[in-house]
């Protein structure tokens, strides 16, 4: 039989039969490496299933030891990734630009922010619109002005006849002259503003 001595797990000591030659004969450290052998077979199985036969598993790939081996490639790849995503977003920009400028075309423009894309052609089509119809109140404007100096030469060669004093006559004349000026430059205005509002 064996001998009585003391087994200490965890810190724990604890009176039992721990002879080493009654627990280590030679069918038990068979039984052992059979048990141990299987284990060690079923991962590596495992492994093998996992990583590739003859692989241990843990090995460098060789994209990352070697990274020159692929690295124009990997680069390529990147920016075409790089240049469709901005071919993309440059499309749904200008689609976007589209439909802000189109109705505004048309004459019915979108409420709310446009994008920097549309903004040039926006502006464009505000100042169009702001030039024409600036230039139809400019036109507007020296139409009346040439009317009100037409008006005022008017009254004045009436009242010329009724006026005794010479001075004051000269006066009332050189007045119709400066009527007369505002006159011709007041077609002159009313004419290149017909000329902007055609072309």
């Amino acid at each position: 039989m064996g001998r009585l001595g003391v087994v200490a797990l965890d810190g724990m000591k604890i009176a039992a039969n721990a002879s080493k030659p009654a627990n280590r004969t030679d069918d038990k450290l068979r039984e052992l490496a059979a048990r141990t052998d299987a284990r060690h077979g079923e991962t590596g199985a495992a492994e093998d299933a996992l990583s590739g036969a003859g692989a241990r598993g843990d090995e460098v790939p060789g994209a990352c030891w070697s990274p020159r081996s692929c690295a124009p490639q990997r680069i390529a790849a990147a920016l075409a990734s790089l240049e469709a995503e901005h071919a993309a977003a440059a499309a749904g920009r200008e689609a976007l630009a589209r439909a802000c400028v189109e109705p505004a075309r048309a004459g019915t423009p979108r409420a709310g922010r446009h994008p920097a894309e549309a903004a040039a052609e926006l502006a464009l089509l505000n100042l169009e619109k702001v030039t024409a119809a600036g230039m139809s109140e400019i036109a507007a404007a020296a139409e009346a002005a040439r009317a009100a100096a037409a008006i005022a030469r008017v009254n004045v060669e009436i009242n010329l006849a009724g006026i005794t004093d010479e001075q004051a006559s000269l006066e009332m004349i050189a007045e119709t002259g400066k009527a007369e000026n505002i006159i011709a430059r007041a077609e002159q205005i009313s004419h290149a503003g017909r000329e902007q509002i055609r072309a």
